[in-house]
């Protein structure tokens, strides 16, 4: 695991999962994600999702008084997965779920982060 990087690492935490990373949550509907596991893997991809659907739970209303939540994901760190990882990812991500739309910041387009891109349009 690679630790938060700037300018992630001045920001007070609000949640961190050791599975996958750091979460932040701004009003109105905007969640900030730094994905710090190098390796992408059936557990991260639950933690992750475990995660969203909490926060979504928690801020119900607000989220859909915009339309939906965006998404601004920072997965620098992530280099690889395992199969099955990208299976339940492209599964959760079919999941119905009011987000309006997703930013991921990326240093390769490696595999995972080419399938995670496609999967999401």
């Amino acid at each position: 695991m690679s630790e938060r990087g700037a300018p992630f690492d001045a920001w007070p935490v609000q949640e961190h999962d050791p599975q996958f990373g750091y979460r932040w949550y701004r009003p109105p509907g905007v969640m900030v994600d730094c994905i710090t596991a190098n390796h992408g893997t059936v557990e991260v991809v639950r933690a992750m999702h475990d995660s969203l659907d909490r926060l979504l739970g928690k801020h119900k209303r607000e989220i859909e008084s915009v339309g939906g939540l965006l998404i601004i994901g920072d997965w620098r760190n992530i280099k690889t997965y395992a199969p099955a990882a990208r299976q339940l990812f492209v599964r959760e991500l079919r999941k119905p779920r009011p987000i309006r739309g997703s930013i991921v910041i990326l240093t390769s387009a490696g595999a995972f982060l080419r399938m995670a891109v496609q999967a999401a349009r």
